[in-house]
């Protein structure tokens, strides 16, 4: 009777623990997870201009073009989300001379007619790639201690200083300033030696003295290579995605505090007030470290820069409140402060087909630089991105000025320099001028023309963002999401539960007016090629464009056509995992989208000019989904058997028999491995698609083994059948989590889990209280075991942290090994948790911010309970 009570107090502590360890869980999941939506304050593209005249700025900048990047048919695609360009990999040398001089005679001839064809534009200024390829560090500790003499490194700067400067010269020439720019911390391997032997193996961004070395080294570029006006800083992407391989020059990410961010700025503006040049520093942050919104957040701003006043800093900073994409209000940070700014804008927009298709932006870059030049008196100039920003060979193999498809790359590029010039233009006046230049002075051309590119970018707005999603300002998971979150990144059509949850919750009351715009887009696309078809009718040149340029609408129709059959399925299949009822509206569409993925994927599969969509993605959501309904019924056939097989242990023992975690007996052992079993199947055939199911049940299997031996060998004394009974019974939890599992399935399938995880408070409360129940409970089994096998409390607790400690060992192993961003990915290929993109830009560890030291800290943790087990599992008897 006192043995009985005590497990029933300590039964009743555990059950309290537990509630209150899942009532924190629960707060801090809905804290992190509840998801919130305001309206945006979107430009009005109408905008008047002032009475007054605005003066032409100061900077008019831009990027560098294609020039020095290869065309390269054979490897472009194929999922290359790389950001590196590999600009000049066949210029650069591995060994003397260091730069190979056919290819930098091609260089050479590229540079000169970009420069001269931006200059034509009204540009001023060139941005161009360089920093520590230039440099040898000549004045840290009285020079040759990074680079000795007779190193790689060294004659290879000096080869490259010797080329490069014969391009600056050439931009000079032209009228051009010249800016480089790099990414911090930029490292080679020699650096990356020296400022570790120094500062540390991790040295101390905020720190001044790493920066000592960095201003030395801009301080002698300057003085080698005059030609320079200004060093460009950017410190929010860095790493592996961006650095070229075999080259030793790269880039980490550390920079990520308030204070790094100043020692950086002060080091680099004392070298350029001395000798009159200018930094630029990007406000990029990308949501990384605690500088993390300074791009889009006015308060972070003011915090981070605010204390720098410097009359040779320009800060730069993207016109949006986020990255490039479209229904995006613009960036409050841009209408504040002292210091002097240019406004980035990208004629080859990224996230919208890198502008394969049509998508004059025009109108609301005019809005834009309009309003900052009204709210910020200190606005001095715009950078024009003609070429850069995301994975180069993802996209179409477009080069601009130089290959491929180009067009609307160019009437963007046209645009910026009008408005740089005088931001007073008219949109339709810039778009009409744009066609005269390029297919002749014909008045019906040009209002043909400028009818197409006018209308063009709207159709963008809806073709290919859900608007019903995109003009909400969502926060999610503790970020802010950007507006086309359903493909995410460039081509990668999305499924993810957790997007496609919440994009349903946000859009549900407007859904079918949504679907509708999407087909109505379409429409508009087949006007526009209607009118591009009039047009070249009509031209007396360009006619050699009208191939690509046609076969680019027909693109673009058949693009949004597929999506919008895509979008028609994604709300109707949430409406039912919501509101439940019929199903046959979404399995009508999964035929139809299915079979428009194919057809898009069949036309433009090999096609350079107009790439087909990645549809990996969604393909996968799309048998999530498919899997719903047989999933449902094989969790309610599982259900009824169990309460059969209950039923029957009822009828044939009492209620007395039914399985208890504390009791001896097979029968729970039993009962428990049978559910498990019937569940493990049920939610694994839903979830896992490809060859990570096997490999995934084979884990589980593992670690199920190693669990049920290591309690078996510890649990006392007796047979192998009174061990294998004891170890029966710690799977009560189990049970009812399997049970769980099967209950949510059987409401509308496997996908309604995570629909009610994402999108249900409530939900999420009970799921962190129940997870919080079955550890403790689990727990509490393999105590009670070992005390049933005559352990003492001591022992008995024992047994609990070894075989603890053994699983985190292996499951901190096996992260180790697989590494843990490679594991992640791997997991949520298949689960679509969440969207797979992100892998592709920064990594999920550096998005969430999941230390890479995690692997590392669990098996610290096994270890740490073996060594308080063992000795408290030295064999102890109950007196």
């Amino acid at each position: 009777m006192r043995t009985q009570r005590r497990w029933q107090i300590a039964l009743l502590c555990t059950v309290l623990l537990s509630l209150g360890l899942g009532l924190v869980t629960a707060r801090g999941l809905n804290g992190f997870l509840g998801i919130s939506f305001i309206p945006k304050q979107l430009p009005a593209l109408d905008r008047a201009a002032p009475e007054r005249p605005l003066p032409a700025l100061d900077w008019r900048l831009t990027d560098m073009g294609a020039v020095g990047i290869l065309p390269d048919p054979e490897h472009w695609g194929r999922g290359d989300y790389k950001h590196h360009e590999r600009r000049f990999e066949d210029v650069f040398l591995e060994h003397p001379p260091y730069v190979a001089p056919e290819p930098f005679a091609r260089v050479e001839r590229e540079f000169r007619a970009f420069v001269d064809r931006m200059a034509g534009y009204g540009f001023n200024a060139i941005a161009v790639p360089g920093f520590l390829e230039f440099t040898n560090f000549d004045k840290v500790e009285g020079g040759r201690v990074i680079y000795p003499d007779g190193s790689v490194h060294r004659e290879r700067h000096k080869a490259f200083r010797e080329g490069f400067r014969r391009l600056l010269a050439y931009a000079k020439s032209r009228g051009m300033r010249v800016v480089l720019r790099t990414d911090m911390v930029a490292l080679t391997t020699p650096l990356e030696k020296y400022l570790t032997a120094r500062f540390g193996e991790d040295f101390d961004t905020e720190a001044p003295e790493p920066w000592k070395v960095y201003a030395l080294g801009f301080e002698e570029l300057l003085e080698e290579m005059p030609e320079v006006d200004a060093l460009l800083l950017r410190i929010g992407e860095a790493g592996a995605v961006y650095n070229q391989p075999g080259f030793d020059y790269r880039s980490e990410l550390r920079v990520r505090t308030d204070g790094a961010v100043r020692q950086m700025l002060r080091s680099f503006l004392g070298v350029a007030e001395r000798r009159g040049k200018t930094v630029f520093f990007r406000t990029w942050s990308v949501g990384v470290g605690q500088v993390g919104d300074m791009h889009t957040n006015p308060a972070t701003y003011e915090r981070v820069l605010g204390s720098i006043d410097s009359p040779n800093l320009i800060v730069s900073t993207k016109y949006s409140k986020g990255d490039f994409d479209s229904w995006l209000p613009l960036n409050p940070t841009l209408m504040q402060g002292r210091h002097a700014r240019i406004i980035e804008f990208q004629a080859r927009r990224e996230f919208e087909s890198f502008n394969a298709y049509p998508n004059y932006l025009g109108p609301l870059y005019r809005s834009a630089l309009l309003t900052f030049l009204e709210k910020n008196p200190h606005v001095r100039g715009v950078w024009a991105w003609t070429q850069d920003g995301g994975p180069l060979r993802s996209g179409p193999l477009m080069l601009y000025p130089f290959h491929g498809h180009w067009l609307y790359v160019d009437a963007n590029v046209h645009a910026i320099s009008r408005l740089a010039q005088d931001p007073r233009q008219e949109a339709r006046a810039m778009a009409e001028d744009w066609a005269a230049r390029t297919f002749g002075d014909s008045p019906q051309v040009r209002e043909l023309w400028a009818d197409v590119l006018l209308a063009s970018h709207p159709a963008v707005m809806n073709g290919l963002y859900i608007s019903d999603f995109a003009r909400w300002e969502v926060r999610a998971l503790g970020l802010e999401p950007p507006p086309l979150l359903y493909i995410f990144k460039w081509d990668i059509v999305g499924g993810a539960t957790s997007v496609m949850s919440n994009i349903y919750q946000v859009s549900r009351e407007r859904a079918e007016a949504s679907t509708e715009e999407a087909f109505a887009a379409v429409r508009t696309v087949s006007e526009l090629r209607e009118k591009a078809a009039r047009a070249f009718a009509l031209s007396t040149e360009g006619r050699e464009l009208e191939a690509r340029t046609l076969g680019s609408l027909d693109y673009m129709e058949d693009l949004f056509h597929t999506l919008a059959w895509y979008r028609r399925f994604l709300f109707q299949f949430y409406r039912w995992q919501d509101e439940g009822g019929d199903s046959a509206s979404w399995q009508a569409s999964l035929g139809t989208v299915r079979e428009r993925m194919a057809a898009h994927e069949g036309r433009y599969r090999s096609n350079l000019d107009f790439p087909a969509y990645n549809f990996r993605e969604a393909r996968t959501g799309l048998v999530l989904a498919e899997r719903s309904e047989a999933t449902r019924t094989a969790a309610r056939v599982t259900l009824g058997l169990l309460v059969l097989a209950l039923g029957v242990t009822v009828a044939r023992g009492g209620a007395g028999r039914l399985p208890r975690p504390w009791e001896e007996g097979p029968v729970g052992g039993g009962v428990a491995l049978l559910v498990l079993g019937a569940g493990g199947l049920v939610w694994t055939t839903a979830v896992l698609t490809s060859w990570a199911a096997p490999l995934f049940l084979g884990c589980v299997t593992v670690a199920v083994a190693v669990y049920v031996v290591a309690v078996a060998l510890l649990a006392g004394e007796g047979s192998v059948a009174v061990r294998a009974a004891r170890v029966g019974r710690t799977f009560g939890p189990a049970l009812a989590v399997c049970l769980g599992l099967l209950g949510v399935a059987a409401v509308r399938g496997a996908v309604y889990l995570p629909f009610a995880f994402w999108t249900d408070e409530t939900f999420r409360t009970g799921f962190a209280l129940a997870a919080s129940g079955f550890v403790l409970l689990g727990s509490l089994g393999v105590v009670a075991i070992g005390r049933a096998g005559g352990l003492s409390p001591p022992a008995a607790f024992g047994t609990l942290f070894v075989v603890q400690g053994v699983l985190l060992l292996l499951v901190g192993a096996g992260l180790a090994a697989v590494g843990l961003e490679h594991s992640l990915t791997l997991l949520n290929d298949e689960l679509l948790v969440l969207p797979t993109g992100l892998s592709r830009i920064l990594g999920i560890t550096t998005h969430l911010d999941i230390p890479l030291a995690l692997p590392r800290w669990v098996m610290w943790t096994g270890g740490a309970l073996l060594l308080v087990g063992l000795p408290l599992r030295t064999p102890r008897r109950r007196a």
